[in-house]
């Protein structure tokens, strides 16, 4: 990575005589990084949309340099992980959005625990993506400040129960707290007030709205203007949530405008994949978690006014949400904790000459859907305008940029060529596909609070209770956690239908089980308990943790959706 003292050289080069001066001293850049939620370039009116009312993000557009060739994955945690490490998703054991797999490894340090040390100022306001336990939450990963929901968004099995975006319960600094309003106008206005607070020193502060992914809870005023604009329901409340967005970003705009922080504030604005509206401006195809251009091609702009070109974008170069740790070190001026581990590059110089100083790069991005993935499935290898898909359906964006023919006939073999790029990518990453690698979750907690396991986290199914609303409505299924016991000792385990601090369902009469390891209990169940209890003594080491709750009337059993754990 090139770091920012060395921009006065580059500028040297790049800029006209009359527009050199002296050099200028390194700076630590405040960061905002705004990460929004399956929206795409061909949901917003910049690009094209004529149903989006997006004046805000617009202006945005205008006042940024843009890489308009830039990728996420299809699917939103692997991006999450991508971007806050600098890495492949599959290095730091991210893999997909559930099951025990959005974990990143603690020895990949997120660049906001990178920032903290280097006395940055820190904080993350809105969806979190990475897990509900200890030691994987925004407060465990560098983020001096948090106010956020549970781990996957509003209405996911760890968030707050019965939890809305709109008045919503969230999380401020890991402790509950009720608020006013809808959640996209909380965090944003959040964020100012920490960055008030914090502008003599430098920050980083990451804004990350649960709009406009599901559920759909807009502002119903402006969802009717929208129905009165002809879009149907479900479209109208998207297009409303992106509304929301954009108006909470205008105030942060406004905000910056008149201070004195504009032109050392870099703001970035992305999104974890591909839109709603699938359709790139009319170019591209596919939408979010498609494997198309659609799916995973998505926006990525940076404003700082006094490095950066306005209203310039390139797309002459391919550039990849691992790309954002290194752009943030260096525009913080801060090094990496180890550089060879980085995948992706600072696209600082990129933006400075327009993407003319960046090479031609080859890239790899994963929407597998399994555990542990099967080579070639799931994958996308690009170079320059070629694609290919699953190892097999080869494309040129340059004469088929909607992905309608793959090449039958490939004189040039290029084909070949894309193949021996993902090969070199497959045994780059599958060591890190080592079972023995992936995240645990410790069941004793520094404060000694309970340990709460939620059936999002399990592992070994592929189709969970994905939701709130899935476990009221009965979805049956089962799976394990990976677990870590820090310490010998008696643990008591306590398995329910819903979360601890809310009022429990009572549990069929029958039989509660847990298995740890070859460790094994049961309690008999009345149909009256809220919850069933088994106490085991366990020796400390890593093991798969299972639970099941056995009807006694419909002999039909299910994992137990949460799980309490008290360390005796």
């Amino acid at each position: 990575m090139k770091p920012l003292f060395y921009l006065s050289l580059l500028l040297a080069l790049v800029l006209p005589i009359s527009a050199q001066g002296k050099a200028p001293a390194p700076k630590r850049h405040n960061v905002i990084l705004i990460v929004v939620n399956d929206i795409g370039p061909g949901d917003l009116g910049c690009y094209g949309n004529r149903m989006a009312v997006t004046p805000n993000i617009d202006r945005l557009f205008h006042e940024s340099q843009r890489a308009e060739n830039y990728h996420s994955y299809p699917i939103s945690a692997p991006t999450w992980a991508s971007a806050l490490t600098g890495r492949i998703a599959e290095k730091t054991g991210v893999r997909r959005n559930y099951g025990g797999l959005q974990y990143p490894r603690k020895d990949d340090l997120l660049v906001s625990e990178m920032l903290l040390k280097a006395r940055f100022n820190t904080g993350f306001f809105g969806r979190w993506p990475f897990g509900d336990c200890y030691p994987y939450r925004a407060q465990d990963r560098g983020f001096a400040a948090t106010l956020t929901t549970g781990a996957g968004g509003i209405g996911q099995p760890g968030d707050i129960w019965g939890n809305s975006s709109v008045n919503p319960t969230l999380r401020f600094n890991g402790k509950t707290v009720h608020l006013k309003g809808n959640m996209v106008d909380i965090i944003f206005d959040t964020a100012i007030k920490f960055i008030e607070k914090n502008k003599n020193n430098p920050f980083f502060v990451v804004i990350a709205p649960n709009e406009a992914g599901v559920p759909y809870q807009p502002d119903q005023r402006i969802m009717d203007a929208f129905v009165k604009r002809g879009a149907p329901p479900r479209q109208a409340a998207f297009y409303a949530q992106c509304a929301m967005i954009d108006l909470a970003l205008g105030r942060l705009l406004t905000y910056l405008d008149k201070s004195d922080m504009v032109d050392n504030t870099v703001v970035i604005f992305t999104s974890t994949s591909g839109g709603i509206g699938g359709n790139i401006a009319g170019k591209f195809v596919g939408r979010t978690g498609d494997l198309t251009e659609g799916g995973h091609r998505t926006f990525f702009w940076m404003r700082l006014p006094n490095l950066f070109k306005e209203d310039i974008g390139f797309d002459s170069r391919i550039c990849y949400c691992a790309d954002i740790a290194p752009t943030i070190l260096e525009l913080a001026n801060v090094e990496p904790y180890d550089e060879q581990r980085l995948d992706g590059m600072s696209l600082v110089s990129g933006f400075v000459t327009g993407g003319e100083s960046m090479p031609h790069r080859k890239i790899v991005v994963n929407a597998h859907r399994g555990e542990f993935p099967e080579e070639k499935q799931g994958s996308v290898v690009m170079h320059d305008t070629w694609r290919l898909i699953d190892g097999a359906r080869l494309y040129n964006l340059e004469d088929d940029p909607l992905q309608e023919h793959p090449r039958e006939i490939d004189k040039a073999g290029v084909k070949n060529v894309l193949a021996m790029i993902y090969r070199q990518w497959y045994n780059d990453v599958e060591p890190f596909y080592n079972p023995d690698l992936d995240c645990t979750i410790p069941l004793a907690q520094p404060d000694g609070n309970p340990v709460e396991l939620n059936c999002y986290d399990w592992r070994g199914s592929n189709d969970p209770p994905m939701t709130q609303r899935d476990i009221a409505l009965g979805k049956k299924g089962n799976g394990y956690w990976l677990v870590e016991v820090p310490q010998p000792g008696t643990y008591e385990f306590r398995l329910a239908k819903r979360p601890f601090n809310v009022k429990q369902a009572p549990l069929p009469a029958g039989l509660a089980r847990v298995q740890i390891g070859t460790e094994e209990g049961n309690v008999r169940l009345s149909g009256k308990e809220t919850f069933g209890s088994v106490t085991l003594i366990l020796k400390k080491g890593k093991y798969k943790l299972q639970t099941w709750i056995l009807d006694g009337v419909s002999r039909s059993s299910t994992g137990a959706y949460y799980v309490e754990v008290i360390k005796k």
